[in-house]
């Protein structure tokens, strides 16, 4: 079996879903600093923070974690296919 990795949130991201009878609409504020800090701390080889927007079991909350996937050779080889 894979082993797991321990997940990291995004830092210094916030993310709020307001419902219309119309629609909705994905809010996103970001606080400059703390996350300018969080993408230095967790860019991939290649430069890019893959983020996955993701909302609570219970629904009522939506946050950004980091999707650190790689396909199993790309891991190996250390190539990324993208």
């Amino acid at each position: 079996m894979a082993e797991q990795q321990e997940k990291v949130f995004a830092s210094g991201v916030f993310i709020e879903e307001k419902t219309f009878d119309w629609g909705s609409i994905i809010k996103q504020s970001y606080k400059v600093d703390d996350f300018i800090k969080f993408l230095n701390e967790n860019k991939n080889a290649k430069g890019y923070v893959n983020l996955d927007v993701k909302k609570s079991k219970a629904g009522d909350k939506m946050y950004a974690e980091v999707n650190s996937y790689q396909p199993k050779e790309a891991a190996e080889t250390g190539n990324l296919p993208f």
